[in-house]
């Protein structure tokens, strides 16, 4: 665990209710003199898509009646699980990165992580190389 070559990542939600809990985590890895590489907020909300900027009436024109208020519910809900996970994720990054560790927002896979390729498409997304993700699905 103290070799130059080993870092100690650490995985954790970018959730009000976790950033607690994930800071006393450090706290303790900090009591052990473990000092994490990096955090990881995984399974983030991903942003809306490019249809969002078209009218929902416009989007729902053909769709069966009452879709459009359901739908609208359903994207309101994203919307303020996106603004709970920015403040979270902004909280984590101000304390611990003025420790000088890193804190990397991961946006939610299309499906789970099955394979070698599947870990080298996430090790692209967290070095900021989305093009060499998109081989496998991710995005």
């Amino acid at each position: 665990m103290r070799s130059r070559h080993t870092a100690f990542v650490v995985v954790t939600r970018a959730d009000p209710g976790e950033v607690d809990k994930t800071l006393a985590f450090n706290a303790a890895l900090e009591s052990y003199e473990v000092d994490p590489a990096v955090y990881i907020a995984n399974r983030l909300t991903p942003a809306p898509g490019p249809e969002r900027e078209v009218k929902l009436g416009t989007r729902m024109m053909d769709a069966p009646r009452g879709t459009a208020k359901k739908v609208e519910a359903m994207e309101a809900s994203l919307d303020r699980a996106r603004k709970r996970e920015a403040q979270a994720l902004a909280e984590l990054r101000s304390i611990l990165e003025a420790k000088g560790t890193a804190v990397l927002g991961v946006q939610s896979l299309p499906r789970d992580i099955d394979c070698l390729e599947d870990i080298r498409s996430l090790a692209a997304r967290l070095a900021g190389n989305p093009e060499a993700s998109a081989k496998r699905g991710g995005s």
